[in-house]
């Protein structure tokens, strides 16, 4: 599954802003609260680097607990405790 999608054209927003030129459009499900801040924070023309690093980041860390849960439930155990946050992900990762 592709998690960036790049346009060219006018766009609108639905708060009423809009443009001309190409825009991304990243999958930001896996995103921290950090991640928005460090992408708030970041100057213009660093945000879109910023985005896609992110994204690939956070993407990385979400295919690999999957891999890690699918891997702990062949095993013939009753509990398993991953650390991490609510989105089992170690931010740190």
């Amino acid at each position: 599954m592709r998690k960036t999608r790049t346009f060219n054209g006018l766009w609108v927003s639905v708060d009423g802003s809009w443009g001309n030129g190409e825009i991304q459009l990243f999958d930001t499900q896996h995103w921290l609260d950090e991640d928005w801040d460090h992408l708030d924070e970041a100057a213009d023309s660093e945000k879109l680097l910023v985005a896609r690093y992110i994204t690939r980041k956070r993407n990385k860390q979400a295919k690999k607990t999957a891999e890690i849960i699918a891997a702990a439930r062949l095993l013939e155990v009753r509990t398993i405790i991953l650390s991490g946050n609510e989105n089992g992900l170690d931010k740190n990762a």
